[in-house]
């Protein structure tokens, strides 16, 4: 990041990149444990989660009333209106992130009642790449890697093919095996959960191929 000749000016930047990468943080641990939960049949975690959302929630006003702060105060041109935009915007994201993880932990204990029998290594899988994915895209948020964010933009496909094969799975088993309609539903919300995660996070990888190149990346090779 390119300095400033008002100190200030770059140490609220600098808070601004703080608070989106905590945030960043905050939520992977949210939807591994959320993930965690599900598959070790843990409620008391799940709980946990819950808890967490609050905390994000005030992240992302942080963030809110820091952009605003400095856009009053600044008066910011070029490339520090998209990162400071484009930050608010990774906030957004990461917030939505953040309550998808809560969603998913809300499942773990009804799947509980249901069931202790269904395989969830498939599930568990499609938690692993979405993780992946949002560690992988904070990184490259931190350090403004382009060719980073477009390696996770991409890896989406892999996301969304786990998705649509866990679909055909779940449908199967619900179709061979009546009393495994309500647990096979509940499946079918946790994946969604992790597919709009995927699709979040590559949102966060557009707003950081644009505070480097100024415009959006939209499938281009790098």
């Amino acid at each position: 990041m390119e300095k400033h000749t008002v100190k200030s000016y770059d140490a609220e930047l600098l808070q601004l990149n703080s608070l989106i990468t905590d945030m960043g943080q905050s939520t992977a641990r949210m939807v591994s444990q959320a993930f965690e939960a599900l598959v070790r049949r843990n409620s008391e975690l799940a709980e946990n989660v819950a808890k967490q959302d609050d905390a994000v929630d005030q992240m992302q006003v942080a963030v809110d009333e820091l952009t605003i702060r400095i856009l009053a105060k600044r008066q910011p041109l070029a490339v520090d209106l998209r990162v400071i935009f484009s930050g608010q915007k990774i906030a957004g994201n990461l917030e939505r992130i953040g309550d998808y993880g809560v969603n998913i932990a809300r499942h773990a204990e009804p799947l509980n009642r249901l069931s202790r029998s269904i395989d969830l290594g498939s599930t568990e899988k499609l938690g692993q790449i979405a993780l992946q994915m949002l560690g992988s895209v904070m990184a490259a948020y931190k350090t403004h890697d382009t060719e980073l964010a477009v390696k996770v933009w991409h890896q989406d496909d892999e996301l969304d093919a786990t998705y649509t094969q866990i679909l055909k799975d779940l449908t199967v088993m619900m179709a061979q095996n009546p009393d495994n309609i309500q647990a096979g539903a509940t499946l079918l919300l946790v994946a969604r959960c992790a597919e709009r995660i995927g699709d979040l996070v590559t949102n966060i990888a557009e707003s950081v191929y644009y505070i480097v190149h100024g415009n959006l990346y939209r499938g281009r090779s790098c």
